[in-house]
């Protein structure tokens, strides 16, 4: 806790010797997506049904992104977003279909980090 209140001071101090479009943040966000069946295991007839199918086919994606923003909370450059790909790359048909924004860096890994 000392060195956080250390860091925190030596901050406050050296902020006005900087113009505020050079003091910059940049911070990691991930985010999970689940992908599942809503199917039941129940008849037409049934009163309750106790369970759903859980299928071995289910999958996550998980999306990291990381924007640099100065303190005066403009972006700076570009926010990079990386996507968890089984491959460890974008498919064509993926590729051609996304958004091409000139302020966002995709790319992608096995991971998604």
């Amino acid at each position: 806790m000392k060195q956080a209140k250390t860091f925190v001071h030596e901050v406050k101090q050296n902020i006005p010797h900087f113009k505020i479009i050079h003091i910059l943040n940049a911070d990691q966000s991930s985010f999970n997506y689940e992908e599942f069946s809503t199917r039941t295991l129940s008849t037409s007839d049934e009163r309750s049904t106790v369970d759903r199918i859980t299928s071995s086919k289910a999958f996550t994606h998980s999306r990291t992104i990381m924007p640099i923003i100065n303190i005066a909370g403009n972006v700076v450059g570009l926010v990079f977003i990386c996507s968890q790909e089984p491959l460890g790359r974008l498919g064509p048909r993926v590729v051609q279909s996304m958004h091409k924004a000139r302020n966002i860096h995709v790319t992608c890994s096995k991971s998604g980090n």
